[in-house]
């Protein structure tokens, strides 16, 4: 498994697209020379950028800046290893040291726990489900509350109304306002 060390930052741009990101300060405009991180189309230009790079490599998965390599032996994992280190120093993208691990018999990638037996939820997935459950379930009670509550403010904007003060949402209530105009 490799971390690439400050992905977006190590894609150099060429000065057609250096023109398009550009930064406006106080001290006039400046170009980037790498590829920011806050631009909509990143992720997916360094996205393309990773696959292109290890095309063609056998047992290689990257997204973004994660990278898995795997391997039936140790030395056809050893192998695919050099070649995907060979490709990203002909490239000059630099993985981040600490963050990297080999040889290792799982590892967890994009929330899941990937090994020899295939793919797994992790442990503290499985513990989120009830609270996200939870979750969904108070959100569509509010969900159906909100929307109870703008029925009767369109129906008051079509009355010609005004909803009065009130402390609750349930205490609300539609009051005929005059100056209120007919149309809006």
């Amino acid at each position: 498994m490799l971390d690439l060390t400050q992905a977006y930052n190590q894609l150099t741009l060429d000065e057609e697209a250096n023109k398009l990101v550009t930064i406006i300060t106080h001290r006039g405009i400046y170009a980037y020379n790498k590829l920011p991180f806050g631009v909509a189309s990143t992720h997916t230009v360094f996205q393309r950028m990773m696959e292109s790079i290890l095309q063609g490599i056998d047992g290689v998965a990257c997204y973004i800046d994660d990278i898995i390599i795997t391997g039936k032996t140790v030395d056809e994992h050893l192998d695919h290893v050099e070649q995907v280190l060979k490709r990203l120093f002909e490239h000059g993208v630099k993985a981040h040291k600490g963050t990297c691990h080999f040889l290792q018999a799982s590892v967890p990638f994009l929330g899941h726990m990937i090994d020899s037996k295939g793919i797994h939820t992790t442990p503290d997935k499985l513990l989120l489900r009830p609270l996200l459950l939870k979750m969904s379930l108070s959100y569509v009670r509010f969900v159906s509350g909100l929307v109870k509550l703008l029925q009767q403010v369109h129906s008051a904007i079509c009355n010609n109304s005004t909803l009065a003060e009130c402390s609750t949402v349930q205490e609300c209530k539609i009051v005929t306002d005059e100056r209120m105009p007919s149309k809006f």
